[in-house]
């Protein structure tokens, strides 16, 4: 069977891209191949700090109607705001009753 594990195959499969292709035509599509892996590598990176979420929080303390808090507790919606990649903003409240605080 034929095993590429010996390096007299390699030695001959090299022999022949060479003789199909060039020396010149090869050293191009090493070129460019190089090229289109580092260009591919820096729209990564660009694109991975392009996404990174901004987030701003806002708190707030509210009555709502909804949920009726006891006396000694108080209704706290937290509102975030994140920019999506297509450029929209996503808004997320979570609301929570906690305990007043005693001053």
């Amino acid at each position: 069977m034929f095993a590429f594990d010996k390096p007299f195959v390699w030695v001959i499969i090299l022999l022949i891209i060479i003789v199909l292709f060039g020396a010149n035509r090869l050293t191009d599509i090493g070129k460019s191949l190089g090229r289109g892996i580092r260009e591919f590598k820096e729209e990564t990176q660009a694109a991975n700090k392009d996404t990174k979420p901004e987030s701003t929080t806002t708190t707030t303390t509210v009555a709502s109607s909804a949920v009726t808090p006891a006396d000694d507790e108080e209704v706290v919606i937290t509102r975030r705001e994140r920019k999506r990649e297509d450029g929209t903003t996503e808004v997320i409240e979570d609301r929570v009753i906690r305990k007043k605080a005693q001053l």
